[in-house]
């Protein structure tokens, strides 16, 4: 599991580094597409799939992640003048955290309802293996939502503007009065 957060600190840093000058709504779509990549692949996998194929979509997860959400978040701070961006940058945790809060219970909502004999504690065949159909059913239900609400990214991301580097952060409106 340590392999997507692993590739997401990579790629966020090379991206910073190599893409400077590429477009936001550049760097978004390229991450979510590896993103949506990277869930679709774990909805494609079986008990069968080789342990390299978990790999490389916990590596697309992670690089997708690397790409998408510090550029999203680095436009969204843009156009924050500087005496609120403390303010912005705590709603803005605030409001993904929350999000990914959802994001839990909706996929335990979905999976609950696909293998409902996971909440049935009497049950003798949770534990004798005959389920795993149903456990791989739910699975890639979950798989599958996530992968369409990882494309609902795609939203956000076209609504970026097509500018090719981030304003001036010391240019700020409204900041020079205050330093007055």
């Amino acid at each position: 599991m340590v392999i997507q957060p692993i590739a997401t600190i990579i790629v966020a840093n090379i991206a910073g580094f190599c893409f400077a000058g590429t477009g936001r709504r550049s760097l978004c779509l390229i991450g979510i597409a590896l993103l949506v990549g990277g869930v679709t692949m774990f909805a494609s996998m079986d008990r069968d799939s080789p342990l390299l194929v978990a790999i490389g979509a916990l590596f697309l997860m992670g690089a997708g992640a690397g790409l998408y959400y510090p550029t999203l978040i680095q436009a969204s701070m843009a156009g924050v003048p500087l005496h609120l961006a403390a303010a912005a940058s705590s709603l803005q945790t605030a409001v993904r955290v929350i999000a990914q809060l959802f994001g839990v219970a909706l996929f335990e909502a979905i999976f609950s309802q696909r293998y409902s004999a996971a909440l049935d504690t009497n049950s003798a065949t949770a534990t004798t293996g005959a389920t795993a159909p149903a456990l791989q059913f739910a699975f890639h239900s979950v798989f599958w939502c996530g992968a369409a609400i990882a494309a609902l990214a795609l939203l956000p991301a076209f609504m970026l503007a097509r500018s090719a580097a981030p304003p001036d952060p010391t240019n700020q409106p409204g900041d020079r009065e205050e330093a007055a």
